[in-house]
């Protein structure tokens, strides 16, 4: 009636079985190395306090994605691996499957990893960018420089500083995760329904303690290669449709931090192109299309 998982492991695995009503923890250690094991129990006893977060999606069963039915499968002519699913790999793909309505129906086929949920919670456990505290935090934009429905062009940097405030009972660090959504035509240039821009995690905050963070995203960020000209402007290379661009302050991928002003709204009024890298000033070109 009461367990506490420790996962030492460097993969993630099938997590329905922590919905389990007597599990009452689980942590992610990692490979802990020759001394990373020392923590762990200060960990438990709450000495220190967890403030990671998860760079993959728990879900509750593998064979529901897409990546599952390639791994391992080596051309024997060329020794490579081929990634049939393109971009939809891990959050990319539950999160744009998701919003698709792909999960609308969903119930486990093998009760074995069921967590008892339908939908998109039956199929993931642990959205990317996922971590729990001690202690709770609240967040409150303290200034943008870029204000809502404002247009964007091809050097916009949109820079967001984001008041963080330990209002718990114990000491921890928080994780700010700002992601962003572009449009999509379908048919055209492939994109996730959401991608992490960027991310920033605090100090040790006492109770009552606060700290300001900075997160920043420029347009070429946002950003999609666009190899094969799909969106038929006679252009091979890093492109921003037009359309709206949407920028969303999250505790993780999938589930929007309660504060205001947690989603700021912008416009392309024309697709924009990017012939060069704006950092080194070099020509962007395909290299590995034609002949």
């Amino acid at each position: 009636g009461n367990v506490t998982v420790l996962l030492n492991t460097t993969n993630a695995i099938e997590s329905g079985i922590f919905a389990d009503p007597k599990i009452q923890n689980v942590y992610y250690v990692g490979a802990t190395g020759q001394s990373g094991a020392f923590a762990i129990p200060k960990v438990l006893k709450g000495d220190i306090n967890p403030s990671g977060r998860l760079t993959e999606t728990y879900s509750t069963d593998f064979s529901e994605d897409p990546s599952f039915y390639n791994s391992g499968r080596v051309s024997a002519s060329t020794g490579s691996v081929t990634y049939v699913e393109d971009i939809y790999v891990g959050y990319k793909w539950y999160e744009t499957a998701n919003e698709e309505g792909y999960w609308d129906n969903y119930k486990a086929k093998d009760e074995k990893k069921s967590n008892g949920k339908t939908g998109y919670d039956g199929i993931v456990q642990y959205p990317f960018g996922y971590g729990l505290s001690y202690t709770n935090f609240e967040w409150k934009v303290h200034k943008i420089n870029l204000p809502n429905n404002s247009t964007l062009d091809k050097d916009s940097k949109i820079e967001v500083e984001v008041e963080v405030k330990n209002v718990g009972n114990y000491p921890g660090k928080d994780v700010v995760e700002l992601y962003y959504r572009t449009p999509y035509y379908n048919g055209q240039i492939e994109k996730s329904s959401i991608t992490l821009g960027d991310f920033a995690k605090t100090s040790v905050l006492n109770p009552g303690e606060k700290q300001i963070v900075k997160l920043s995203l420029s347009s070429y960020d946002m950003s999609s290669y666009d190899c094969y000209d799909k969106n038929n402007n006679n252009h091979a290379g890093y492109e921003l449709d037009k359309g709206e661009y949407i920028i969303e302050l999250k505790d993780n991928v999938h589930q929007l931090k309660q504060m205001e002003n947690n989603t700021f709204t912008y416009k392309i009024n024309e697709t924009i192109n990017y012939d060069k890298d704006p950092v080194t000033n070099n020509y962007v070109i395909n290299r590995f299309t034609g002949d």
